[in-house]
């Protein structure tokens, strides 16, 4: 054997000796890691989390019972406050049009689907003020990474006719691309905002970042996805601290600007623009107008309790045929089409409202974890992934999907958790 091959057996044979010694040392942020994996195993089928979550759920039992003290601090700070109390109220009139209106409590609208939003919102809290904050921020941003490659391998199999994988968002296209743009928008923040000494990581964020980018400019069929991610994309680097990001995005707008002045074809579609036209317009949305209006129509009918989960279909049925001036190709919608909506149609407009304030709720305390945290990734990265909610959810419900509610809730009660790590659990507890 020669020196170079002796060298080489010594550093396996040292590293085999370091796996014990590592996943001893992991083995106590469990809850940590096992949310983690919460987040992304719904990805690929709701029933890979399910054991997770029961496990979730015993810990959260115990953490609460045995530091109620320190866990109240979570409900009471103030811009986690508001979430509460819009979630609280949003949650009771839910079971109430669904009783009142005989409601499908397991339906996607229904109140079982809304408890798991809450969930995720209290046990992400909890993890973040059981561990130490740069451990969450680390083990969040490399299990994101991993189920981002994970997520667009089995894409680029599927779409290569490989192996038709359609289990979890891959059953739907639309809630598909939407992961894979929620995905690439947080490893965009990450490779931005994590610091030089973990250099290759940064390339793994930017790896997964342009692959999502592509995945969604060559296979999504929605027209309204890549302009989504484009502008939460910019967005993200202007509030991004990273001078560099923004040197990159002033070359780019500046050479988009040069190239636009000399394509043809673009040219050529702008001079055929017509803002005038009300087909223009109509062009974008898809025939969105006419669920839009089946909608109002629907909350002028059903103002106060809606028509209770999983009966929109049934209700637009006799919308359209009693009102045959709304042409659509298709005899009913399954929803509204929106997210901002959804729930004033389905669950009333106390419902919907409260639904709205609790959006918007979140997006206040992200807003102050930015202005008060010194480390910029994870607010930057949960204002991504809300960014791409409400934007996104302007026009399609696809971001509304049970397989996202660990992604987006659960990052959103890790953000919630961190606000409360002046006396952190894990300090205390061990």
């Amino acid at each position: 054997m020669t020196s170079h091959d002796k060298r080489n057996s010594s550093l396996v044979s040292r590293f085999i000796g370091m796996v014990p010694e590592i996943f001893q040392k992991e083995a106590r942020f469990w809850p940590l890691h096992l949310f983690c994996l919460c987040l992304g195993a719904g990805f690929f089928g709701v029933g890979y989390a399910a054991l997770p979550v029961v496990v979730l759920f015993c810990w959260m039992v115990v953490k609460i019972r045995d530091c109620a003290d320190t866990v109240t601090g979570i409900f009471r700070d103030d811009p986690n406050l508001f979430i509460w109390l819009f979630f609280a109220v949003f949650l009771l009139f839910v079971i109430i049009s669904d009783v009142v209106n005989g409601g499908k409590w397991t339906h996607l609208e229904g109140g079982l689907y809304n408890l798991a939003i809450g969930f995720f919102l209290v046990t992400g809290a909890l993890v973040a003020i059981s561990h130490p904050q740069k451990k969450v921020i680390a083990s969040y941003a490399g299990w994101i990474a991993c189920w981002t490659v994970l997520l667009l391998l089995l894409l680029e199999v599927r779409f290569a006719g490989i192996y038709p994988y359609h289990h979890g968002v891959f059953d739907n296209t639309n809630v598909l691309f939407t992961v894979v743009t929620m995905a690439g928008v947080v490893n965009l923040v990450f490779f931005m905002e994590l610091p030089l000494r973990v250099t290759a990581m940064k390339w793994v964020f930017l790896a997964c970042a342009v692959w999502a980018a592509l995945a969604v400019i060559r296979y999504s069929t929605s027209e309204a996805l890549l302009p989504v991610l484009i502008a939460v994309s910019v967005l993200l680097i202007v509030f991004s601290d990273n001078h560099k990001s923004m040197a990159v995005l002033g070359v780019v707008l500046f050479f988009t600007a040069f190239y636009c002045s000399f394509s043809e074809t673009i040219l050529k579609s702008l001079g055929s623009v017509d803002f005038v036209s009300v087909d223009f317009w109509r062009r974008f949305s898809n025939q969105r107008e006419a669920v839009w209006t089946v909608t109002a129509r629907m909350i002028s009918q059903h103002p106060l309790l809606g028509v209770g989960s999983g009966r929109f279909p049934e209700i637009s049925t006799e919308i359209l045929r009693a009102n045959t001036d709304i042409k659509l190709r298709l005899p009913y919608y399954m929803h509204s089409h929106s997210i901002w909506v959804r729930h004033m149609a389905v669950h009333g407009l106390i419902a919907g409202t409260a639904f709205i304030g609790l959006l918007l709720s979140a997006a206040r305390r992200v807003l102050y974890s930015y202005k008060k945290e010194k480390v910029l990734a994870f607010p930057l990265a949960v204002l991504g992934l809300l960014l791409v909610y409400f934007l996104y959810g302007l026009v399609e419900c696809a971001p509304f999907f049970e397989e996202l509610i660990p992604f987006v809730w659960g990052s959103l009660g890790l953000l919630m958790g961190m606000g409360n790590t002046d006396a952190p659990l894990y300090e205390g507890k061990g």
